[in-house]
């Protein structure tokens, strides 16, 4: 059954924003994540049949990827399925009205969470934004070389990091890796590590 008018397919929000909201909400990202791919569900029980539901609403990565607090998530409609063991879901079939009530007042809840928060556009990313991070990992004496540009409206980058004669580079090459990646969102980097 899908929720088309929920109205919250289309809206677009911060990955860190979107987890926050579905924590509260008690809906739960699923395994089946991917890096541009992401599913949160609320599990119903009936006790009284063993009968096992789930509404699910997934989204799809717009710019950065899946798990980076600044990746923005465009979501879809939201849907709801009947869990038979050991076959998987099914979408297709009558749902129990007050089954469909209570989504209908959970995806209330969650289209006013999303409301309230406003998607605030990025800060244009500075070469001194790059340069600054950089410099702060020990073993960096210079970065020389350095070019930043967009391909397909991420942003990429490569440079050489100078390094002092007693730092390991591999150790250096991993961690500014990890810095232009998680804490400034570069997809694509190319690192020249020089003594």
């Amino acid at each position: 059954m899908n929720f088309d008018k929920a109205g919250i397919q289309g809206q677009v929000v911060r990955f860190s924003d979107l987890e926050h909201i579905m924590h509260s909400l008690e809906m739960i990202r699923g395994g089946q994540w991917d890096w541009d791919r992401v599913t949160y569900d609320h599990k119903f029980e009936n006790r009284d049949t063993g009968d096992i539901y789930y509404l699910r609403v997934q989204g799809v990565a717009v710019k950065g990827e899946i798990e980076q607090s600044h990746a923005e998530v465009k979501l879809l409609t939201p849907i709801l399925g009947h869990h038979y063991y050991p076959h998987g879901i099914e979408y297709d079939e009558e749902f129990p009205e007050v089954l469909v009530r209570k989504c209908n007042e959970k995806l209330s809840q969650l289209k006013e969470l999303l409301d309230d928060v406003e998607l605030r556009e990025a800060k244009p990313l500075q070469v001194e934004d790059v340069t600054d991070k950089l410099f702060h990992i020990s073993g960096v004496e210079n970065i020389t070389n350095l070019h930043v540009w967009k391909d397909g409206g991420e942003p990429v980058m490569s440079c050489h990091l100078m390094i002092g004669n007693d730092s390991d580079p591999d150790t250096v090459l991993q961690a500014a890796e990890e810095v232009l990646k998680n804490e400034l969102g570069f997809r694509q980097t190319t690192l020249q590590i020089d003594r």
